[in-house]
């Protein structure tokens, strides 16, 4: 992975890759005596990469840029961090082979600012899962008051949507 550092705040973000097969991207990097925390994935860092499998992301990742995944044809499932904030333009358009999103955290997925329906790795996938659970009945969890828009675009595998009081914004 080849990254773009901040000094100031001690971050990374990657901006690309000739990695294939499955890719855990780490939550720091050590560059010489210096530790960076990895907070994002930039514009067409991975595009194009049909033969990258999978790929773990940490919870230290809160963006995911324009085009990040863009046609990774050979991408097949994707576990998302619970610190996610958002996902830029068309950044998992035409990843054919995507069909498993995993997550820890309905809550916090349901407060990513997707910046469009091919922004939701569940446009492609159609698979979303919960703690390794595939989710059919969605229950929206206490506390959440809006879901963003294209938070569930795609979810065709979801059968049952069970909304709490507390939702004001959909």
């Amino acid at each position: 992975l080849n990254y773009l550092l901040s000094e100031e705040e001690k971050t990374a973000t990657v901006t690309s890759s000739n990695y294939e097969g499955i890719l855990a991207i780490p939550e720091t990097i050590e560059v010489g005596v210096e530790h960076y925390t990895v907070t994002e994935i930039a514009d067409n860092a991975l595009w194009f990469k049909d033969k990258l499998l999978s790929v773990s992301l940490p919870k230290s990742i809160k963006t995911i840029g324009a085009r990040a995944f863009y046609y990774c044809s050979g991408l097949t499932s994707i576990k998302i961090g619970d610190g996610l904030e958002r996902i830029g333009e068309e950044a998992f358009q035409y990843c054919s082979s995507l069909n498993q999103i995993y997550i820890n955290d309905l809550k916090q997925w349901c407060m990513i600012d997707f910046a469009s329906a091919s922004s939701n790795p569940l446009s492609c996938a159609h698979h979303l899962y919960l703690d390794k659970k595939e989710i059919k009945e969605l229950v929206i969890p206490e506390g959440i008051e809006a879901i963003k828009q294209y938070s569930f675009y795609g979810g065709a595998n979801i059968t049952v949507l069970v909304m709490n009081s507390g939702v004001k914004v959909i």
